[in-house]
């Protein structure tokens, strides 16, 4: 018929006006939160990144240089890590229940983690699941709770280092100061691994780092470089 491609025509006019008009556009928030991590001088960034790589080696020559030099003058293992984590590991063995009752646990808050996760997501209100402890100012910024991404990676490594020195704490049979040692212990380790000290894992450096095209890394080793021919 002469009018069925006209009429087809306008049929799929009105469906692509429909689609367009019922494809909400993102809230004015998230395309703020989106701009804020992406990288504005793409060459800057490289020759920054470039002179990043120069004074980490720089870095690393000076570390095993100073290691080299002190290689024999002190004791291997100063504050005995190696004693208090054997003990450890060795009551850990002699109490299989515990450390399984732990697993168990372990696995249902993450799995809790993930769910609330994925009903975030979907648009709908849910509490978080972990929160820092009161005073913990390395999850101040506010995209630590906005952002879903960092929301997550701060939330799984709560729950992570909570159930690490819980169970570190829960080990029975230790010696109190060796247990109290492994304790301690434990806590700087899981502190080292915060995702607030790495430059991919915390929103407010990665926004600087991604603004100065790196130029706040290179000021940062630049500092440290000119610390260590100090001596300090």
């Amino acid at each position: 018929a002469p009018n069925s491609d006209p009429l087809m025509a306008k049929t799929s006019d009105t469906k692509k006006t429909y689609e367009a008009e019922a494809a909400p556009a993102p809230p004015p928030e998230a395309v703020a939160s989106t701009s804020a991590y992406q990288l504005t001088d793409a060459p800057a960034f490289g020759r920054n990144m470039a002179r990043v790589a120069a004074q980490s080696q720089q870095l690393l020559s000076e570390f095993l240089k100073r290691q080299t030099e002190q290689f024999g003058r002190e004791p291997m293992d100063p504050l005995n890590l190696a004693g208090a984590y054997f003990s450890l590991l060795k009551h850990m063995a002699a109490d299989p229940g515990h450390m399984f009752t732990a697993q168990i646990a372990l696995w249902r808050d993450y799995l809790n983690l993930l769910q609330r996760t994925g009903e975030r997501a979907l648009g709908r209100p849910v509490e978080p699941f972990a929160v820092p402890a009161s005073g913990d100012r390395r999850f101040r910024d506010k995209d630590w709770q906005e952002n879903q991404i960092f929301d997550f990676i701060k939330q799984s490594y709560l729950v992570t280092s909570n159930w690490l020195q819980k169970t570190v704490a829960g080990v029975q049979g230790m010696d109190s100061r060796e247990q109290a040692r492994a304790t301690f212990y434990a806590k700087q380790f899981v502190d080292a691994i915060a995702p607030s000290n790495f430059v991919l894992t915390n929103p407010e450096v990665l926004r600087e780092t991604l603004r100065s095209n790196g130029g706040n890394l290179v000021k940062g080793l630049d500092n440290l470089l000119s610390d260590l021919e100090r001596g300090q």
